[in-house]
């Protein structure tokens, strides 16, 4: 079998994005120096040029998509006044150029999309076991894989969440370890509707399995929102994945909320200590600032997004503005302000618009693609794009998925997915009509 040079380019460099982004505070360890690690992302993203364009050749550019202006509006603002550069830290902004990057010129091709989802997966499960047997065996991870993220300054957390009983697994923090389940739960479930599977009733029930158990990890973590966000997004997606049958889905998902409402009750009545998101709920629900600060710090960014409501403070500058302020390095836990707050009014209305186009074109073409029947189209990585968009949207409401490799990768492959499956929607339907 002849395997091109584009076949090898497009694994590599998914292959490349998935390692980075499920080896958060592992990445000194597996690339060795910073140097090491932009060489790597900015070869993913060379790769992935290659991969969908051909190389030496370079496809031209016909005609430039809104989408693709939005994205480069949204480069130069990561580049210009950034705050990250100024201070001699590299890693995350070519992080975030380099999938950007990767976006514009592997939206036009889907051969490396399966490929994505599967390894996305195949690492969400690989955490996902990781974090049962550590969450079972508590002593083994503060002996042998705390020490591994020490120098993150979350030790005492980790010791806080371990002997609580919240899973936090192979990451520095268990936030990270619900963003992994997260995502790792968006690529299972797709996997139900996945027509590799059908008329394979022993893989179908191995997939429910997998998928229940990555939920039960999730929830394992402790974490309110990506708990709450994650059965809110599964609900959408299958909602929209159903526009086929309008009565039906609306009786299943009013049925499915009832069935997990009743679920939760009676569990908060039993037993509440036996479910560690609901003693976090409870526990949480006690505190005076149960938002833990996060209120303090949009107040914050909005305080200085209108001072500076042109060109806002740069890039990450709020992380800098808030250390120099108070000894910490925090985001604000809202996209949106801190967008606002840092890149002004004008940047931050081209992010903005990205996400709400790239949700409402996948959105479009899954339920196109469900209404009319339409051959050709992956509906599997259509509800899986649904998915993880909807869980961006909800969750930049409460954290930092735009600043965080573990969830901006998944992200805008997702993006990609939607809008590649989104122009071959509207060219079947202009075709047919």
């Amino acid at each position: 079998m002849k395997i091109g040079y584009k076949k090898i380019c497009r694994y590599l460099s998914v292959l490349i994005y998935v390692i980075y982004l499920y080896t958060s505070g592992l990445a000194s360890y597996i690339f060795g120096t910073w140097q090491n690690i932009i060489a790597a992302l900015l070869g993913a993203a060379v790769l992935g040029c290659i991969a969908n364009t051909g190389f030496p050749k370079i496809r031209k550019i016909k005609t430039i998509k809104p989408v693709d202006l939005l994205v480069v509006i949204m480069l130069v603002a990561l580049i210009f006044n950034n705050a990250d550069i100024k201070n001699g830290s590299y890693i995350n902004t070519v992080a975030t150029v380099s999938i950007f990057l990767f976006y514009l010129v592997s939206k036009n091709d889907n051969r490396w999309m399966e490929i994505a989802t599967n390894l996305l997966f195949y690492g969400g499960l690989f955490h996902a076991v990781t974090s049962f047997v550590l969450y079972l065996l508590p002593n083994v991870y503060m002996k042998y894989v705390m020490p591994l993220f020490v120098s993150f300054g979350y030790e005492s957390t980790l010791l806080y969440c371990v002997r609580n009983g919240y899973a936090v697994g192979l990451t520095p923090h268990y936030s990270t370890n619900a963003m992994y389940m997260s995502v790792a739960l968006g690529a299972a479930f797709i996997r139900l509707t996945d027509r590799r599977f059908k008329g394979k009733p022993i893989m179908n029930k191995i997939n429910i399995a997998l998928t229940a158990f990555i939920l039960f990890v999730l929830i394992l973590t402790g974490k309110r929102a990506h708990c709450v966000f994650a059965l809110v997004c599964l609900l959408t997606a299958y909602y929209v994945y159903n526009s086929d049958k309008p009565k039906s889905r609306l009786m299943k998902t009013l049925t499915l909320i009832a069935v997990g409402g009743i679920a939760l009750v009676l569990i908060v009545e039993i037993a509440p200590d036996a479910v560690p998101v609901i003693r976090r709920f409870i526990y949480m629900s006690q505190l005076e600032d149960s938002s833990l600060g996060r209120n303090a710090r949009m107040l914050l960014a909005l305080s200085l997004f209108l001072r500076n409501i042109l060109s806002g403070i740069g890039w990450n500058g709020f992380t800098y503005y808030y250390n120099a302020t108070f000894g910490e390095w925090l985001n604000v836990h809202n996209v949106y302000l801190q967008l606002l707050c840092e890149e002004g009014l004008f940047f931050s209305l081209a992010f903005f618009a990205f996400f709400i186009v790239s949700f409402l074109h996948a959105w479009n073409a899954l339920k196109q693609t469900r209404v009319q029947k339409l051959g050709g189209i992956n509906e599997s990585l259509l509800l899986y794009s649904v998915y993880i968009q909807a869980f961006f949207l909800l969750y930049s409401l409460t954290g930092n998925p735009l600043y965080d490799a573990p969830f901006l990768f998944p992200y805008i492959f997702g993006c990609a997915f939607g809008e590649y499956y989104y122009r071959k929607v509207k060219e079947l339907t202009a075709y047919e009509s």
